[in-house]
């Protein structure tokens, strides 16, 4: 009976080696879950430290964007602001010459022409004794020849 008894205490042993080892590995598994979770803590945290600059650098981009858009949208609105204001002074301008043209045409005519000459001028029409006649057709004139 005592080589049954040395066998049953070796199984006993060899249980009891079992159940420490695995107490032991569990131990093991905890203590590397617990620094993996310290390190997963420390990447998460450095993960969220990036996202935040990514963050912040999309805020900060579209921030710009926007001013940039309304900058633009304001440069565009006083363009155009001058180039209605500038369409509207051509449109007098045109007008402007289109009046002087009237008065050009209004104070060349003949009839202004001469109401002007006799009214402001003090111009007489000659009488008959004040005409002068001339012979063109005077043989010297025309002729060469002598």
């Amino acid at each position: 009976m005592q080589t049954a008894a040395k066998n049953f205490d070796f199984h006993e042993y060899e249980d009891y080696k079992k159940e420490r080892y695995s107490k032991e590995s569990t131990m093991k598994k905890v203590k590397n879950d617990n620094s993996n979770n310290k390190q997963n803590k420390k990447k998460s945290a450095v993960i969220r430290g990036s996202q935040k600059k990514v963050m912040f650098q999309a805020l900060f981009l579209g921030a710009f964007l926007v001013a940039l858009i309304v900058g633009f949208t304001a440069f565009g609105t006083t363009t155009e602001y001058n180039i209605n204001k500038m369409e509207g002074q051509i449109s007098e301008l045109k007008n402007d010459i289109n009046d002087i043209n009237l008065q050009i045409t209004a104070k060349s005519s003949p009839e202004t022409i001469e109401s002007r000459a006799i009214n402001e001028l003090g111009m007489v029409y000659p009488s008959a004794s004040q005409y002068v006649y001339i012979n063109s057709f005077s043989e010297g004139v025309y002729n060469n020849t002598k």
